[in-house]
């Protein structure tokens, strides 16, 4: 990509782009690589979550990561994009974000997973940085905790640097094992 692409990287390609290109074009690739051949399968597109819609939770989601065996399906983390960083449009993101995951914690503490380990990740990307967060159930409360902030590689520089591997090596955080119900 940054070879045969090196168009897609310019500045002025860059600030044209919407929250549709910064997925095609840079994340979904990277996401599909990273988890596959892991059991997850990613669900792409604004849909809603199988909790969201039974508890009348009107929100849609960019990514999903799902669980899939047979033919039961269960929602294990999520993905927000946006084009850039503004404000309202991150904290709203990360609101849903978090509302949708503690539906996902709770089916997983539910399932019989010990509370001290089980966690949701939930990424959440702006253009080019991606924030990675987990959600836990820590005695009567629910902690966000922020586990990792990479910038998509962009630069010779940034190669050199060895950011593809943080990059994956983040992502990587993202996988989640299935309730123990389901294996």
């Amino acid at each position: 990509m940054h070879v045969y692409k090196q168009y897609l990287f310019k500045p002025q390609s860059v600030k044209l782009y919407s929250e549709q290109d910064f997925i095609v074009k840079f994340w979904s690739y990277v996401f599909e690589e990273v988890f596959s051949n892991s059991g997850l399968y990613l669900h792409w597109g604004d849909t809603k979550p199988k909790k969201a819609k039974k508890e009348n939770t009107d929100m849609k989601i960019d990514l999903r990561v799902l669980y899939s065996m047979n033919t039961k399906q269960s929602d294990l983390s999520v993905g927000e994009f946006a084009k850039k960083a503004i404000p309202s449009k991150l904290y709203n993101d990360k609101l849903k974000e978090v509302l949708i995951s503690k539906f996902h914690l709770n089916t997983l503490l539910l399932s019989g997973l010990p509370h001290a380990t089980t966690f949701v990740p939930l990424v959440q990307i702006m253009g080019f940085n991606c924030q990675l967060y987990v959600l836990r159930h820590v005695e009567d409360f629910y902690v966000l905790e922020s586990v990792d902030s990479i910038s998509f590689p962009t630069t010779h520089q940034d190669i050199k640097e060895n950011r593809i591997k943080k990059l994956i090596t983040c992502l990587e955080t993202a996988k989640v094992t299935p309730p123990a119900s389901e294996l």
